[in-house]
């Protein structure tokens, strides 16, 4: 699922949701994957966690980074992990 986040500052954040056939009944990680590379660079942890560790997989670029708004700061970046965060919480398909 290709998901699009809303930060307190109003940025969006951009990333992938990849859930479990019943992702109720699996945890969920969430990652941020960016510096050093993009998404795309992160298939291999995303392939193992899917299916070796049996989580949901929640994706996402902070501020500034892939196509996420913004530019990163210390202070940006704890705004960015709230609101994934939030959006896990309040997602009814996961076990939040």
């Amino acid at each position: 699922e290709d998901v699009k986040i809303k930060t307190k500052d109003n940025l969006t954040l951009h990333g992938w949701f990849i859930k479990q056939k019943n992702p109720l009944a699996h945890e969920t990680v969430i990652y941020f994957h960016e510096n050093a590379g993009n998404i795309g660079n992160r298939l291999y942890v995303i392939e193992m966690l899917y299916f070796e560790v049996e989580v949901n997989v929640l994706i996402i670029g902070y501020r500034g980074y892939g196509h996420s708004e913004g530019k990163p700061s210390e202070e940006g970046i704890e705004l960015d992990a709230e609101a994934i965060f939030e959006f896990a919480l309040e997602h009814k398909e996961i076990n939040n």
